[in-house]
């Protein structure tokens, strides 16, 4: 009756539904109700509702309520009202276009495989709250993409990746692009001494009076350390890659400043991310769009 009445566009079941199977068996016997598309936020109620042939649109969530963005994403894109808009994901450590390190080789690393698993469940959620998910393949993509105007935002994912010139050139370069969509950032953040433990080899640092001293290689005589020529070219040589990985570091994160709507921990649950997501795609005032 009340169907007829107000003509509503979706139905929202809260799961709190004792007896699921009969409450749907009973609004499937009705034909106004059972034409609507269904909201549901528990996974139990969604399959019942899938057996009984209905329409339905999962809102699922580990919080006992999900976040209210996430919901009216999900009714939207229900009612038929959704904009769908386009999140391009791009994972730096997976572009080979940017990267040293043959993909080829990366993938016998088992962290990988768990952030390509991350990946896949960010893209499922993605397409669940109702936008349109992507995963870039190249850098190339992602400018194309950026230059036709087919992305509404970019989640650039620098966890795990490399510290190389060609990451920081190519995210400096979309500083150039006239129409940039909302960026989010998750970043790890690299520390002086991880820098250092890339090239262990080199120098060897301890601390000695509150100041770091560092020993270089060379060669015992009696009881004197003599330095040779190579230990100090290769000491030479490490000194300057750490100081121009430093530079990296500062030009990366003044890079992010300029680029980034925000930048996030990759520590991030997996929730917190999408309702990051809706509150730059779902409520700006100005809609739809780039900045």
């Amino acid at each position: 009756m009340l169907a007829r009445i107000w003509h509503p566009d979706v139905v929202l079941l809260d799961g709190a539904i004792l007896e699921p199977l009969n409450y749907l068996q009973k609004l499937a016997q009705h034909h106004s109700l059972a034409e609507l598309p269904i909201v549901t936020l528990d996974a139990a109620t969604a399959q019942t509702a899938k057996q009984q042939g209905l329409s339905v649109y999962p809102c699922l969530s580990t919080s006992p309520a999900p976040p209210i963005h996430t919901l009216l994403s999900v009714l939207q894109m229900a009612a038929g009202i959704n904009s769908e808009y386009s999140v391009l994901v791009v994972d730096v450590a997976s572009l080979e276009d940017l990267q040293q390190v043959k993909t080829e080789k990366a993938k016998k690393h088992s962290s990988l495989a768990l952030r390509v698993e991350w990946l896949q469940a960010l893209l499922q959620y993605l397409h669940t709250a109702g936008f349109r998910g992507a995963m870039s393949h190249s850098w190339g993509e992602v400018q194309q993409q950026i230059q036709q105007q087919g992305v509404d935002l970019l989640v650039i994912c620098l966890e795990n990746s490399k510290l190389a010139l060609s990451v920081l050139t190519a995210l400096t370069d979309l500083r150039q692009q006239y129409k940039l969509p909302p960026v989010l950032v998750m970043e790890r953040q690299f520390s002086q001494s991880e820098v250092r433990e890339q090239y262990p080899h080199y120098l060897e640092v301890i601390e000695q009076d509150s100041a770091n001293s560092y020993f270089y290689p060379g060669k015992l005589s009696g009881d004197t350390w003599i330095e040779t020529d190579d230990s100090v070219d290769s000491a030479s040589t490490f000194v300057a890659t750490a100081r121009s990985h430093e530079d990296t570091l500062e030009s990366l994160e003044s890079v992010l400043g300029a680029i980034a709507t925000k930048i996030l921990p990759s520590s991030l649950s997996m929730e917190e991310l999408l309702d990051n997501i809706h509150q730059i795609l779902l409520t700006r005032p100005e809609g739809r769009g780039y900045k």
